[in-house]
């Protein structure tokens, strides 16, 4: 039966009930259902989270380069942001100072956003100690670990410290972002603070959706979809990754495939505004890593490659005629 009327700010009991035995049994997250807060997608769910935790005396730790919006989100609370620098495994914990006691962590690290890493155990226990000591909490943003390729699945930070780790997840990625839908695991101690407010934000996201989608992931359906398009996108990165070592062979390094639905390459060329603009004039639409770095200057030779959308025929082309623009430009400098 599908409740017409108002609902309550934490979403759908259904849906919760079968996302807490879903994530549990993919992901290895210890909540109870009423842990769960579900929400108008990732973006509500910072929202959320910043007007909760964070005001004009706060300090963020976030990794860099980190997706643009996260620290906008938190500057507009007044939060003092401080960029962690990431390497190719994900967050460089150990240059965390002890120091310092912020409200917030923020980590992406089943696939760092932009760079691809998977945090390593040792690093993850690292954040931990450190949340504990400094009585601050991890918001850890699980965008698209479903879509993993090599070795086992990695799980959370969460299944690892429930009372220290809030959790994000979104059916963007896995979906589609026009079902808006996402939603937030938190430690007992948040939850009625973080449904007050979402009851002044909108009082509930919409509900016929919400049981909707908890049918489809109880009749299997969302796994049985989700091994269908890692298989998808698995060929499509794997065909993109050889079109990048045919057109261009050494002088591209391919970083953080191993999840998701991009990856890095990384040239022996600096991609400045004038080839970026030569690139979008030869029909590619390609984002440098350099627009989602806090501190500039250290990845100017790095792009994105996302292949969730196109066909291996444009991806093949695009790959081409970038191969030209660079061969261009290598040469107009030497």
């Amino acid at each position: 039966m599908i409740y017409y009327g108002y609902s309550s700010p934490e979403g759908s009991e259904e849906l919760r009930n079968v996302l807490s035995t879903y994530l549990f049994r993919t992901r290895g997250i210890k909540c109870h259902s009423s842990q769960i807060v579900i929400t108008s997608g990732a973006t509500q769910a910072f929202t959320l989270l910043a007007k909760l935790l964070v005001n004009s005396e706060s300090e963020v730790l976030i990794e860099d380069p980190v997706t643009k919006e996260i620290p906008e989100i938190f500057i507009e609370r007044g939060a003092r942001i401080s960029p962690i620098p990431v390497d190719e495994y994900g967050m460089q914990t150990e240059s965390i100072s002890t120091k310092r006691k912020p409200s917030i962590i923020f980590v992406t690290p089943s696939h760092q956003f932009p760079l691809g890493g998977i945090l390593p155990i040792q690093r993850r226990i690292q954040l931990i100690h450190f949340a504990k000591k400094t009585n601050s909490y991890i918001l850890e943003d699980d965008y698209d670990s479903e879509f993993r390729y090599l070795g086992p699945p990695v799980s959370t930070i969460q299944g690892l410290s429930p009372e220290r780790v809030i959790y994000i997840g979104t059916f963007s990625k896995i979906l589609s972002p026009s079902l808006r839908i996402g939603y937030i695991i938190l430690p007992n101690s948040l939850v009625e603070n973080v449904k007050t407010l979402k009851r002044y934000t909108d009082y509930h996201s919409p509900t016929i959706e919400q049981v909707i989608l908890a049918r489809f992931i109880q009749g299997g359906h969302l796994e049985k979809h989700v091994v269908k398009m890692r298989k998808l996108y698995k060929s499509k990165r794997d065909f993109l990754i050889k079109c990048l070592k045919s057109e261009l062979g050494d002088r591209v390094k391919i970083l953080g495939a191993s999840t998701g639905l991009h990856l890095i390459g990384q040239f022996n060329v600096i991609f400045s505004k004038k080839i970026l603009d030569k690139l979008e004039n030869n029909g590619i639409i390609i984002y440098p890593v350099e627009k989602h770095a806090l501190v500039k200057g250290h990845h100017i030779n790095k792009l994105i490659f996302g292949y969730g959308n196109l066909t291996k025929v444009e991806l093949e082309e695009g790959v081409r005629r970038m191969k030209k623009v660079i061969e261009e430009e290598l040469e107009q400098n030497n």
